[in-house]
This record gives C-alpha cells, sequence and structure tokens, in this order.
C-alpha cells in the first residue's frame, strides 16, 4: 500500500494545473570584499531587472536557458563576469563532456541568475555595507541556504562522474570535488564547490538536498542532460572515457591458464614417470631377452651373457662394407697420413715453425692497436634492426634522452605512527613515521643540503642547479625535485604554517598534505591555509611517487618517503655529461657520510651500477686470478710424467704447460686483432669470457697429445720426429673433431633465416652474453660496463593475438572486447614488417621486411661478436697446437732425452742410464685396469643405463618449470649500498612504469577524420587510438595498463575552446595572451559561435596548436601545455605540420621479471590493434609502444626525457623512469632462441662428426643425442639449484654445448677406430686410452679453476659461474666417462670390414698387429 502513495501523489500532481511560480530575486549586484577578489552579493527581494544588452554575450555564452524576452534576471553584467571566472577551472576539465558541463552550468545559473531564486534561495545571515563610491546603504548576503533537488544533484553527478582528465590520468572529479574521485559523490561535490574554504566561493552556501518542498521552499529540479545525451544540435554525448554508459559493458579479461595436472598431479610429472616405467620395463625386458637368446643358442650355462665373448661367437658386431665405408676409411686415412707428414716436419724443423708461428700470431695480434671497445648498453645488447631498439632510437630522435636520476628512499625507524583528529569533525587519522612533522623538517634539511652540493669540474664549480631539470626555464629555474616536501614547497615555513586559535588547531600540515595527495595539481589547498600544492618546478608530484610503504591508496600510511633529483642527461655532449657525473659523485659521497639517527636512508646515484660494477671487477680479479693460476699450475704440472724422483726435474713439463698456456692466450689475442683489423668493436666478454672458453678446449687437446706420447713405445728404428708424426696422425683427428665442432657449433649457432611470410622475423639468437668478470648485465639497469640483453623481433608460428583486440561492432557504436587465444609461442608478429611506414622516407629505417629467405650471420652486436670471436680462436689454437705446440714437444722431449733440467734447459740432469722411457701413468693403468672394467660389468651397465635415463627424465619433467628473468641484486657486490636500495625499491615502491604510445611521423591531425582516430573526447571515434588504451586500463590486472592515457589533443581542444580563457590573443598583435594577464585588449581566439565551438582544422588547428604547447599552467587555465606536453609534439616545417607524438599512460606495479615481461606483449598488442584499427580507416602510419623502469631500477643510462617540461602527467612521471623495453624483450623469445640455439649447434657438431668420422652416421648420432642429453640435465640443475633461464644461464648453456664436446668426441672417436672384437671391448678400449686424458686434461683443469669462483664476492659468480660450470664439467665428465661408453656398449656402430682391414694394414709388421689379432 506504502509504494502506491508516491505514484498516487504524481498522478495527482500531473492532473492539476500547472503552478505559475512568482519571480522574485535574493540578491542583485555586487557589494563588499569577502577575500581577496571576491566579492558578496547585494542582497535584494524586488523582481529581476533586465539585463543590460552588453550582458547579453555572456549570458548566450553561460546561461543560453535565460536569453528570451528582455533577459530579466537576478544578476547585473558583473555577477555573470565573476561567474564565468569562477567556473573557469571546471569549465576546462568537464566541458570535454558537454551534458555534464551542461547540467554544471544549470546549477550555477540558477544560483546566481534565475529570476526564480527566491523559490529556492534563503538568505540567513547578512550584514551592512556602505559603498565606498556612493555612500550608499547596501545589505551583503554573508550566508546562504540553496535548495538542490536530490533527483537533479544525482543526475549532475552521474553524468560527470566518469569524466577524464587527461593531463593528470585522474578523473576529474578528483581535482573539483576536494577529495579522492573515488570518495566523491553528489552531495559532498556540491557542498564543496559552495564551501568557502574551497578559496573559490566567497561566502557560505548551505546546500539542502530534497526533491520535495522544505519550509514553503521548491528545490531546483530543472531538467538534466545525461552524459549519453547531446545538449545541442551542434555537440554529440560525451565519449566511452567521460561517460561509461556510453561504452556498454565491460570488458572481461578471459580466466587464468588452468595448470596442466593429471589425476590431481603435475602433467609433467606425472608423464615422464610413466614413460622412464615403460622404458625399464621394454630396456630391462630386452635384456632379458637377449640374455635367454644367448644362453640358448651361443654358450653354456656357466659363460657369461655378453658381448665380451669370444670374436667368433660375437659375429654381430661386424658388418659389411657400405659404399660410405671405403670412403669413410680413406678420408680417416688421408688425415692421418697428412697429419703425420706434418708433424714429423714440425719436430724436424722446430726453429721455422715456431719463427713463422711467432710472426703470424704477432702479425694477428697487432691488429690490438686498432682495438675499438664497445661498452655502449644499448649497442652491446640490441640488435640494431631490433624492434626495440629501431623503437628506442626513433623515440630518442624524436623526443630526446631521458633524465639521469639520483633517489633516496628515506625511512624513520625510531618514529612510531601518530594520529592525527580532524577539527571540528572527522574521523582519526593515522600517520605514518616518516609524516612526523619534525622528521620531515629533518628531512627537508637533507634535501636542501643536497641541493646545496658543490663538485668541481675542469676547475670550474657545479651545482645541482647547473644540471639539474628545470622544466619551465627560463620562466621558472626552479629545479624538479620529486619529494612530499614540494608540497610544502620545500619551505620550513610552510611546513609549520598552521591555522587555529589558542585551543584549537583548524588546519596545519597534515590537512595541507590530505589534501595535496588528493589534487597534487591544485594551486589552492581550499583549506584554511590556501596553500599550494603544485610543486615550486611548475608541475605536480603525484603521491604515489614521493610515497612508499602505504596500503591500497591510502597515502596517510606511508612508511617511507622517496625524493627523487632528475638531473639532465646530455646524450651528445661528453662534457656536460662529465659535469653531471661529476656531481653525482659528490652526492653519493655526500649521502654514504651522512649520519641522523633518526633517519634510515637507502640511496643511489645513477652512476650508482657502474660505479659498484668496477669496484666489484677489482674485487674479484684477485679471486679470478687465483682461479687461472690453479688451472695453469695444474696444466704445468700435470702434463709431466714423472717415473722416478730423480729424474724429477727432467721428467717435468712445467715450461711446455707454460708454452701450451701461452698458445691458448695467443690464439685468442690473433682472434682479437684479426677482427680489430676488420673494424669490429670489441666486448669486454671476449677478453674475459673467451679466455676460459680458449682454455677448456685447448688444454684437452694438449693432455691428449702429451699423454698420447707418453705411453707410446717408439718402433724400432723409427725417429722422433717420425714417432711424434705417427702420433699426430693418430690424435690429430679427434683434436680436428673436436675444436672444428665447437667452431661450427659457434659460427653456425650464429646463424638465422628470415622468414618468407610478409612478417617481421626475429632473429633466433641468444639474448644475452655476460663478461667473466665484471660486465654484468642488470635486470632493471644497463650503464656502460653493464652489458648485454639481446632485442629481436618476434617470430611467431600464429598471428593470433596474445592481448585483447579492440574492434567495432557492425551497427552498433559500442566497443567490444575481443578477446583472442594466446599466442603458444608467447611471440608477437608484427605484420608489415614492423609495420613499414609506408610512402614516408622517415619512417624507412624501422622496417625490416623480407620477402626471400636468405641466410645471413646475426647482426645481434654482442652474439655476432661473440660468436666469431669465440669460433676463430678456438679454431687458431687448434692450429697453433699442431704446429708451434708439436715443435716445442719435440724440444722438450730432445731435452728430456739429453737430460737436461726442465726450465734450466742449459743444465743436465744426472744419468741413470734409462733413459726416457714409455710408460703408463696411474691415472691410465687407473682408468685400463679399474674403472673401464668395473663400469663395463654385465650387472652394472644396466644400471649405468637406468640411473641417466631416469635423470634425463626428471629434467624433461622440470625443464618447462625453470624461471625466466634476472634478479637485479645478483649483479652487485655484497656489501654494496645498492642492494639495500633494491631491497627498499622492491618493498617501498608503489608506482609502475610509464608507457607511451608513439604515434609515428605522417598521421594528419589537421583533418577531423584525423582526430577522430586520435582522440578520446567527444565526437572521437569509439575505436580511437586514446580509447582503447582507456579500455585497456578497464582491465589493469590483465593488459597491466593501469590508467588512461594523457591525451595532448584532448586537452587542446579544451584549451582552445571559445568557452574557455585559456586561448586568447592581443587583438593588435595577435600574438598569445596567457589567462593570467589582465588587459581588455586579450579576446578569445575563436568565436563563440556554432563553428567557433567546432573543433580547429586545417590552418586554424596549427595556427593555436605552439600557443598551446608553450602555455604555463596557471589558475585561469590548467590546461596549459608546455609543462605536460611539450616534448610530447613534434611540429615540423615551422609550425607547418605534427610530426612524431605519444600519449603516455602508466603500467600498473610491475615487480618480477614475469610481471614486465607480459606488460610489454599486452603493451605492444595493445599497439598493434590500434595500428591495425587506424589502417583500416586510410592511416598508414604505426603506433608502438615505449617504456621505462623506475628510476635505477630500469636499465640503460637514459633516463627521463631532456626536452619539454614536466607536467600534469608526463614529467611526474618521466625523469623517474629507464628503459626496460628493450632489456625484457630478449625474454619474449628466450625459450624459442635456447632450443633454436642449442639445435643449430647440435646440427652443426652432428654433420663435423658425420664428416670428420668418416661418414658414420650411428656414431655422430649416438654423440649428439648424449651432448643433447647434457643439456636437458644442465635445464634439470638449473631448477634444483634455482638458477633462472636468461642471458648469463643461456651463454653458459651455448657453452656448454661447445664443451660438452671435449667430453664426447673423443671418446666416440676411439670407438670408433677400435677394431676388437666387442662392442665392450672397444668401449673399454676407448674409455681406457681417452679417458684418462678426457679427466685429467678438461675435468680435473677446470674443476680445479670452478671451484675457486665459489669464493668471489660477487653473487653472479656463485650461482651462474660457479654452479653452473660446476655443472657443466660434473655433467660433462659423467655422461662422456660414464654414460657414453656403457651407451656405446650396447648399441655403438659396428666394425666394418674395409675399416679392420685398413687398420691391419697400419699396423701389418709391428708388434700392434699381434695384439690386434689376439
Amino acid at each position: 500500500m506504502s509504494t502506491r502513495l508516491p505514484a498516487l501523489g504524481l498522478l495527482l500532481l500531473l492532473l492539476c494545473p500547472a503552478q505559475v511560480f512568482s519571480q522574485s530575486c535574493v540578491w542583485y549586484g555586487e557589494c563588499g570584499v569577502a577575500f581577496g577578489d571576491k566579492r558578496y552579493n547585494c542582497k535584494y527581494s524586488g523582481p529581476p531587472k533586465p539585463l543590460p544588452k552588453d550582458g547579453y554575450d555572456l549570458v548566450q555564452e553561460l546561461c543560453p536557458g535565460f536569453f528570451f524576452d528582455n533577459v530579466s534576471l537576478c544578476c547585473d553584467i558583473q555577477q555573470l563576469r565573476t561567474l564565468k571566472s569562477n567556473l573557469q577551472l571546471p569549465l576546462q576539465f568537464l566541458s570535454r563532456c558537454p551534458s555534464c558541463f551542461y547540467n554544471l552550468m544549470t546549477l550555477f545559473c540558477e544560483l546566481t541568475c534565475s529570476p526564480h531564486q527566491s523559490q529556492f534561495l534563503n538568505v540567513t545571515a547578512t550584514e551592512s555595507y556602505i559603498d565606498p563610491e556612493t555612500q550608499e546603504n547596501k545589505t551583503n548576503v554573508k550566508e546562504l541556504e540553496y535548495y538542490v533537488g536530490q533527483s537533479f544533484a544525482n543526475a549532475m553527478y552521474n553524468a560527470c562522474r566518469d569524466v577524464e582528465a587527461p593531463s593528470s590520468n585522474e578523473k576529474a572529479l578528483g581535482l573539483l570535488c576536494g577529495r579522492d574521485a573515488s570518495t566523491c559523490n553528489a552531495t559532498n561535490w556540491i557542498e564543496y564547490m559552495f564551501n568557502k574554504d574551497n578559496g573559490q566561493a566567497p561566502f557560505t552556501i548551505t546546500p539542502i538536498f530534497s526533491d520535495l518542498p522544505i519550509l514553503k521552499m521548491e528545490p531546483m529540479r530543472n531538467v538534466t542532460k545525461g552524459c549519453n545525451e547531446s545538449v545541442d544540435e551542434v555537440t554529440g554525448p560525451c565519449s566511452c572515457q567521460d561517460c561509461s554508459i556510453v561504452c556498454g559493458p565491460k570488458p572481461q579479461p578471459p580466466p587464468p591458464a588452468v595448470p596442466w595436472k593429471i589425476l590431481g598431479l603435475d602433467a609433467m610429472y606425472v608423464i615422464m614417470w610413466i614413460t622412464y616405467m615403460a622404458f625399464l620395463l621394454v630396456f630391462f625386458g630386452g635384456l632379458l631377452a637377449v640374455w635367454c637368446h644367448r644362453r640358448r643358442y651361443f654358450v653354456s650355462e656357466y659363460t657369461p651373457i655378453d658381448s665380451n665373448i669370444a670374436f667368433s661367437v660375437n659375429t654381430s658386431d661386424s658388418g659389411e662394407a657400405s659404399c660410405c665405408d671405403p670412403l669413410g676409411a680413406a678420408f680417416d686415412g688421408y688425415l692421418r697420413r697428412m697429419f703425420t707428414k706434418w708433424g714429423a716436419f714440425c719436430v724436424r724443423n722446430p726453429t721455422c715453425v715456431i719463427f713463422f708461428s711467432l710472426v703470424f700470431i704477432a702479425a694477428c695480434s697487432s691488429g690490438l692497436v686498432f682495438v675499438r671497445v664497445t661498452t655502449n648498453p644499448v649497442e652491446l645488447w640490441s640488435a640494431p634492426h631490433s624492434r626495440a631498439r629501431m623503437e628506442k632510437e626513433y623515440f630518442d630522435k624524436h623526443f630526446g634522452p631521458f633524465f639521469r636520476t639520483e633517489q633516496l628512499i628515506i625511512r624513520a625507524p625510531n618514529t612510531s605512527v601518530h594520529i592525527y583528529e580532524p577539527y571540528p569533525s572527522g574521523s582519526d587519522v593515522p600517520f605514518g613515521p616518516p609524516l612526523n612533522k619534525e622528521i620531515l623538517h629533518q628531512v627537508l634539511d637533507l634535501q636542501i643540503a643536497i641541493e646545496s652540493i658543490t663538485a668541481s669540474y675542469d676547475n670550474k664549480t657545479v651545482t645541482l642547479q647547473d644540471v639539474c631539470v628545470a622544466p619551465l626555464s627560463p620562466y621558472n629555474k626552479n629545479c624538479t625535485i620529486m619529494s612530499v616536501l614540494n608540497y610544502f614547497q620545500n619551505s620550513h615555513s610552510v611546513l609549520d604554517h598552521q591555522v587555529g586559535d589558542d585551543f584549537f588547531v583548524y588546519a596545519d600540515y597534515h590537512t595541507h598534505f590530505l589534501y595535496c595527495t588528493r589534487a597534487p595539481s591544485s594551486l589552492n589547498d581550499t583549506s584554511m591555509l590556501h596553500d599550494p600544492c603544485l610543486g615550486t618546478f611548475g608541475g605536480p608530484v603525484f603521491p604515489w611517487l614521493v610515497l612508499g610503504g602505504y596500503d591500497d591508496q591510502n597515502y596517510n600510511n606511508a612508511t617511507a618517503l622517496v625524493i627523487t633529483f632528475p638531473v639532465s642527461n646530455y646524450y651528445n655532449d661528453t662534457e656536460k655529461l662529465q659535469r653531471a657525473q661529476a656531481w653525482e659523485k659528490e652526492f653519493i659521497n655526500f649521502v654514504k657520510n651522512y649520519k641522523n639517527p633518526n633517519l634510515t636512508i637507502s640511496f643511489i646515484a645513477e652512476r650508482s651500477i657502474e660505479d659498484e660494477l668496477n669496484r666489484e671487477s677489482k674485487s674479484d680479479v684477485f679471486t679470478i686470478a687465483i682461479s687461472y693460476a690453479i688451472m695453469f699450475l695444474y696444466i704445468s704440472l700435470a702434463l709431466g710424467h714423472i717415473q722416478r724422483c730423480g729424474r724429477l726435474q727432467v721428467d717435468s713439463k712445467i715450461s711446455l704447460g707454460i708454452a701450451g698456456i701461452l698458445i691458448v692466450l695467443s690464439s685468442v689475442a690473433c682472434s682479437l686483432g684479426i677482427f680489430s683489423y676488420m673494424g669490429m668493436p670489441l666486448t669486454l666478454i671476449v677478453i674475459e669470457v673467451i679466455p676460459f672458453l680458449v682454455l677448456a678446449v685447448g688444454v684437452d687437446n694438449i693432455f691428449i697429445l702429451v699423454q698420447t706420447y707418453q705411453r707410446d713405445e717408439r718402433l724400432q728404428e723409427e725417429a722422433l720426429d717420425q714417432q711424434l708424426g705417427r702420433i699426430l696422425g693418430e690424435v690429430a683427428p679427434t683434436m680436428f673433431l673436436s675444436s672444428f665442432s665447437e667452431t661450427s657449433a659457434f659460427f653456425f649457432g650464429n646463424f638465422t633465416a628470415d622468414c618468407t611470410r610478409p612478417v617481421a622475423c626475429g632473429l633466433i639468437v641468444p639474448r644475452l652474453l655476460l663478461p667473466f668478470v665484471s660486465c654484468f648485465i642488470v635486470e632493471y639497469r644497463l650503464l656502460d660496463r653493464s652489458v648485454l640483453a639481446v632485442g629481436g623481433v618476434l617470430c611467431p608460428s600464429s598471428t593470433e593475438q596474445l592481448l585483447p583486440a579492440l574492434h567495432v561492432q557492425s551497427g552498433k557504436e559500442k566497443v567490444i572486447w575481443s578477446l583472442q587465444r594466446l599466442n603458444e609461442a608467447g611471440s608477437l608478429c608484427q605484420e608489415d614488417s614492423l609495420h613499414t611506414v609506408r610512402g614516408h622516407q622517415h619512417s624507412a629505417h624501422m622496417t625490416a621486411s623480407s620477402s626471400t629467405r636468405h641466410w645471413a650471420l646475426s647482426s645481434v652486436p654482442a652474439v655476432h661478436t661473440f660468436s666469431l670471436f669465440a669460433g676463430l680462436a678456438v679454431f687458431i689454437d687448434f692450429l697453433l697446437q699442431i704446429t708451434c705446440f708439436v715443435s716445442l714437444l719435440g724440444l722438450d722431449i730432445k731435452r728430456q732425452e739429453n737430460n737436461r733440467l726442465d726450465i734450466l734447459c742449459c743444465v743436465r740432469g744426472a744419468d741413470d742410464g734409462r733413459g726416457v722411457q714409455a710408460s703408463e701413468s696411474y691415472l691410465f693403468r687407473f682408468f685400463k685396469n679399474s674403472f673401464a672394467p668395473l663400469l663395463l660389468k654385465d650387472w652394472l651397465r644396466p644400471i649405468v643405463i637406468a640411473v641417466f635415463v631416469g635423470v634425463l627424465s626428471f629434467s624433461i619433467a622440470v625443464v618447462n618449470k625453470v624461471e625466466i628473468g634476472l634478479d637485479q641484486s645478483l649483479s652487485m657486490p655484497n656489501d654494496s649500498y645498492v642492494i639495500d636500495y633494491f631491497k627498499s625499491l622492491g618493498q617501498y615502491l608503489h608506482s609502475g612504469p610509464p608507457v607511451y604510445f608513439v604515434l609515428e611521423e605522417g598521421h594528419d591531425y589537421t583533418t577531423r577524420k584525423g582526430q577522430n582516430m586520435v582522440c578520446g573526447g567527444m565526437g572521437c571515434d569509439s575505436d580511437s587510438l586514446v580509447q582503447q588504451i582507456f579500455n585497456a586500463a578497464e582491465l589493469d590486472t590483465y593488459t597491466h595498463v593501469g590508467f588512461a592515457p594523457s591525451s595532448w589533443i584532448d586537452d587542446y581542444f579544451d584549451w582552445v575552446a571559445p568557452q574557455s580563457s585559456c586561448c586568447r590573443l592581443y587583438n593588435a598583435t595577435h600574438q598569445f595572451c596567457n589567462a593570467s594577464v589582465i588587459d581588455p585588449t586579450c579576446v578569445r581566439c575563436r568565436p563563440l559561435t556554432p563553428e567557433g565551438k567546432q573543433r580547429p582544422q586545417g590552418k586554424e588547428f596549427m595556427k593555436f596548436l605552439p600557443m598551446f604547447l608553450s602555455d604555463n599552467p596557471n589558475p585561469k587555465c590548467g590546461k596549459g601545455g608546455h609543462a605536460a606536453y611539450s616534448s610530447a609534439v613534434n611540429i615540423i616545417g615551422d609550425d607547418a605540420y605534427v610530426g612524431a607524438t605519444y600519449f603516455m599512460t602508466y603500467h600498473t606495479v610491475l615487480k618480477t621479471s614475469a610481471d614486465y615481461i607480459d606488460a610489454m606483449k599486452k603493451a605492444q598488442l595493445v599497439a598493434r590493434n590500434i595500428t591495425e584499427t587506424m589502417n583500416s580507416k586510410g592511416s598508414n602510419y604505426r603506433v608502438f609502444p615505449y617504456s621505462q623502469e623506475w628510476s635505477v631500477r630500469g636499465t640503460g643510462g637514459e633516463q627521463g626525457r631532456n626536452r619539454g617540461g614536466l607536467g600534469t602527467a608526463d614529467t611526474a612521471q618521466r625523469h623517474m623512469a629507464n628503459v626496460f623495453y628493450v632489456f625484457y624483450e630478449q625474454y619474449l623469445t628466450i625459450i624459442d632462441d635456447t632450443i633454436f640455439n642449442l639445435s643449430v649447434s647440435l646440427g652443426s657438431i652432428f654433420l663435423v662428426t658425420l664428416v670428420i668420422l668418416g661418414c658414420e652416421l650411428w656414431s655422430a648420432v649416438i654423440m649428439c643425442v648424449t651432448i643433447a642429453m647434457i643439456l636437458v640435465n644442465m635445464f634439470g640443475v638449473m631448477w634444483l639449484w634455482g638458477i633462472s633461464l636468461n642471458a648469463v644461464s643461456l651463454v653458459n648453456l651455448v657453452m656448454s654445448c661447445g664443451i660438452s664436446v671435449e667430453f664426447c668426441s673423443h671418446i666416440t672417436r676411439a670407438f670408433t677406430m677400435s677394431t676388437k672384437g666387442s662392442r665392450v671391448s672397444r668401449a673399454e678400449e676407448a674409455l681406457a686410452h681417452m679417458g684418462s686424458s678426457v679427466f685429467s686434461g678438461i675435468t680435473l683443469t677446470k674443476f680445479g679453476g670452478i671451484v675457486v669462483l665459489a669464493f668471489a664476492k660477487s653473487q653472479i659468480f656463485e650461482i651462474f659461474y660457479f654452479r653452473m660450470y660446476l655443472a657443466m664439467v660434473l655433467l660433462g665428465a659423467t655422461h662422456g666417462l660414464i654414460f657414453l661408453p656403457v651407451l656405446l656398449s650396447y648399441v655403438g656402430p659396428s666394425v666394418t670390414k674395409a675399416k679392420r682391414q685398413t687398420t691391419q694394414d697400419r699396423y701389418k709388421g709391428t708388434e700392434r698387429e699381434r695384439l690386434l689379432n689376439f
């Protein structure tokens, strides 16, 4: 029954005749001064008065609804002017939604001028006033009640609540409501606007909300317009960005990927467990079947069942000669004969060989005088034609490099939380420890002290003022300082400013802080303090940049203060850059030595990482030196075979070992010199990593050669040169196999193909290469000595999108969010070769199209350099070993045979009459008599296979669980102050990095069509650039786009609108007249006509745009674009047309590498979709995202922007950022790159092995399978040991592929060369003869050097070098010396008749013939 009463009342109201209200005013004209330039209105209770014709234009502009009849109103012309002046600020922010501003104007027009004022206005307080000019007695209206319909208030709020402030990426109501937009509603918004404490209202107006009459007062309930309605024929509905109901339903992100499970367990574990069990069943079942078969047909029950039985029985290991076998035998014979002759020649002519070797080394090494070391991080870790590299270069070219930053994170551990009690009412507000006033004063003292730091460079004093960023210079020369103290104008007096009496404090710094965190752009905090919030440098200080450790948006709970000093980064001016670095050095020293028991400070400067890396390099030099010294000492001592103590000094080979080491180092020097001759820049990787790599390869060959000689017995009538020639003929092919396999792996592993389809195909190559000592890539920051990430254009197998794509559904205006499934490769494929900018030469450098497939060396500088230098160094080392080292070995043997002492070769030792005798070392005898027979026992071989396959199965199961990324703190010394900063950064900072969506040069902004493609306001396309970014921000948890973009074009349209007071010209000169200038000759730029209210087009668009970009924000016009957009827009050709521009927003908070990678993927795909949308409408220009990481949490040395000013949106963030897209681009394809590179390396090893082993296909397959197992097991170790897949580990994996050849190739070739009667016998012989050399050579040598790395101060050495190198050596040794012989004993290739015949012919007539036929 009760629900029917309102309906019945409404029906009666409609049936009754309309009530005609009498016209009566409550005021007319202005009287006394309230404060400042604000005046009271004069009380007047008569009828409305006709407005003079001079005021008609104002009425038509402000309140067109009153322009009828004789225009009788309750206001005069001055009141209309005051109304226009007071509404300038809301006009600038709300006029982008016409219906919103229409409702707001209705509220104020009815208040100011309505002829029916007395119906809804009630004067509650007045005071007498005597006009000083006329001496007339008047009455000031001091307080007033305004009866407003609740429905009207709600409708007005609903029409305005979504309106964006493009320059600050916030809701406009957040700037106009006196509180955060999320807590603003209809009533508190209107109450705030009418509160005289806001600094705008001259007296108190108390709004009373009701839809029903109260005390004979009829609330103002005029008709409102919804934001989806047009106000008139000229304007349209508000845009989707400013009116959510226009957008339709909010897009929903796709559900997160469901973990792949089987029976509730991880699917990979289950699959590999089942696979392993199946393998064991088949393997042991097969063994049992073979055992039964052999027992039945071949031997008695007492005979061991194995291929160790007599050769006549085990006929299965003898194969017929295939067509390739004679060719293989001939090739092997050719190699043997060639190396035999060459070895004999080197021994006979040592002087000649050594001389020409030295000449060759000197000639090649002399190229080092032309050496050019590249330390530019971008050049090192980004491919010149990679997407991120080209986009960075494009951005820097058009918008300038980013600022350098110095940042402090300050905590107050000894201060507790305090409670602020607002007066006269309001809930208690807790304030975090660093927001204590005394702490703030101490922090301000510190900040001022830093501003006063002076440095000296070139006998000149350098201050912060000389190098800082002053965005509004020369009008405002204050340095940009992003600090909470800038809310208080960096002044102790403003911080102490308070209003109160002897009993209460009405407003103080708490009040000001709470307001400024809601409206950082405000020039008046609207409290009784009326202090500005805008920073002294002319830009806003966003709270999420200067506060840390708070929850949600409760900035008052902050537990840390963040202060950032942006410093100009003089990109191409070395002298100015060094001045900035000199000041930074003094800054670091000052903060290091600053003492305050109440403050805990974490800090960093732009140069900090570079300084710490240099310090780390020096601190670890001793560790690295010990590592190399241990390897050198071991090599020198282990080469000698001491038979008797009396011959210790004779039989030792220290000098030969040193010579071998020098040959290794010479090969590196030759490689460096040759490429320096060619002008190829050198990286620190080559200097620091390649010696370690070449040493591993070279030492193994040296041990094989020397130990083979030591075991060999010279034949009768055989000279030394013939013996060494014969030995070299035996071992050189295996040395050639390993060296050439590794060389090919480095060379061919660096080849890649372009795609045939019209897609920019990424060069899938290793993305980062890290130097061994000091050059380490920091995940978030890259400086001159921190290397190397490699960007690459991505090439997935599908063009399906990773991110929501926006398109307009046919026949509908709303935007549909189409979520397309993720590309399986997680890659991005840019069509048309990075969207070739068609028709414009300026963008041609950004194209990467390929119409035909071609092969070419990777253009990634770091990978290219490392691969070429390493491959050439390994090959030169092999050449020097078979020439110079063989000659030196011959000389050393002659010395030994003449009983001359090692090192002191001129001194003869005692002659015991025995001379030099061939003998087997203890290690060789151990392998031959103990290890090999035990390993190849019948009962142990199946266990070995089962264990290794089990380990392989486990590694496969966890390979997809290896994390991707790199922990930034690993790059720093353990005692570095930067580590503390990194910890504080992750714990306290709340801001995500900014992201710039760049629209390339060429787009036409002067046409309505071109404007609609880009803008986000009224009349713009529903799938415009700004609108699509806005829609992406609606799915912030999915897209990592946190806010609507700052849009220069939308702010420009608001600025130039004739209703605004921003765009004005001097009537006589037509020069720009700033809104703050009071001059009657200043007139609006465009007429207040229907045509004038339209957006400017053509020449008119370009006429006013430079004025907008040079206008500084002020209280009369907050839309001035100098601070916010001066560097966001390139104006070309003497203000003829607009070039490249960007639209900035922010990523959400990104903490892990996965967050950064995903954020980049989503931003790239948002940009791609925008490009496709614009292209479908006739625009041929690309949009791409470009982002930087916060402060020094980012990567490269070019932070912030050196052009333009810091302003309402762009500035507050830009200087806080560093490039991170270029670094994280590597992770988009690092899995594909890893698979591709390792596969190509394995493929090249397979081909080389196949050829050198004489077309032994099965041997090549077995060796490559073993190497592949080592690589897969490396991933298992990485997962177990917490080593992530990144640039460092990828390089180590590539190295492990090459080093694994050393562990496997010698055993494999020895097996294929053996003519023993069974596979087990051949495996035992191969392991006995080569196993000891491999173990004593590469295994023990590298093990001794690697263990020392565990004691390095740097975590990078301990994790990525000690752990991975140790795993590399242990896995290589166990697979090469345990698994591979057992595998060969089961499935090794058979001995062909051709190979047996060749072997018999070679040893015919010698003692070995008897041994072979035994």
